[in-house]
Formats: structure tokens, sequence, C-alpha cells
């Protein structure tokens, strides 16, 4: 349980790395989440 729960924080961890960085600002997908961040 421990171990599948460290994975899932790594998976999360990595995608939240990588997404922002693969993909262009304009993206509709990320938009979202970039006005929550930026407020």
């Amino acid at each position: 349980m421990k171990k599948a729960l460290v994975a899932t924080f790594m998976l999360m961890t990595f995608l939240s790395i990588v997404i922002p960085v693969s993909s262009p600002p304009s993206n509709p997908t990320i938009t979202p989440f970039n006005h929550g961040v930026n407020g």
C-alpha cells in the first residue's frame, strides 16, 4: 500500500514537471491551471 502511494506521488510530481515544459502556455488544457496559479 505504501509503495503504491509513493509511486503515485512520484508520478504526479513527474507529470507536474513534464506537462508545463512539454506543452505551450497557449494549450487550452493548461490555461485554466495557469489562471489558477497566476490568480
